[in-house]
């Protein structure tokens, strides 16, 4: 490229350069130099629906979801018990995939969670952090007539 020799570097990037690295040699007047570190050209990935908080009680069936777009996405889902302050990954089998989902325990009531989407060069985005809501209604049905 004409611009490879000049201090801003720039083109417009193709299939074929995701997850290409790249840095820039600079030499003075005495030949001395030095490198740059490395940089990659990402995917981008990128999340197009956020997961949403949940309403329910012990015993409910909790699920949520994330959609994300980018090349050789991984999910990894993650909780917090203290208000959001503190995460770990979830050990549940399905906390590596798209969709999450559990049977609500009484200590998970006002647990956070979120999810960290990686791409296949290692470029990650979290998600919103969600909640999971005691519902304060009371389960009952009108008779039927």
């Amino acid at each position: 490229f004409d611009n490879a020799k000049t201090a801003r570097y720039s083109f417009t990037v193709g299939t074929g350069d995701i997850g290409m690295n790249y840095r820039c040699i600079v030499t003075d007047q005495y030949g001395n130099s030095v490198t740059s570190e490395k940089a990659c050209i990402t995917g981008g990935v990128k999340i197009i629906s956020q997961p949403k908080n949940f309403v329910g009680k012990a015993g409910d069936a909790f699920s949520a979801t994330i959609e994300a777009s980018g090349t050789g996405l991984k999910y990894q889902w993650q909780i917090s018990y203290d208000g959001g302050k503190t995460w770990k990954n979830s050990r549940f089998d399905n906390a590596k995939t798209a969709r999450y989902s559990f049977t609500v325990g009484t200590g998970d009531i006002g647990m956070n969670y979120r999810c960290i989407v990686t791409d296949q060069y290692g470029v990650s985005i979290v998600s919103e952090e969600c909640r999971i809501i005691e519902s304060s209604k009371e389960d009952w049905e009108l008779p039927i007539m």
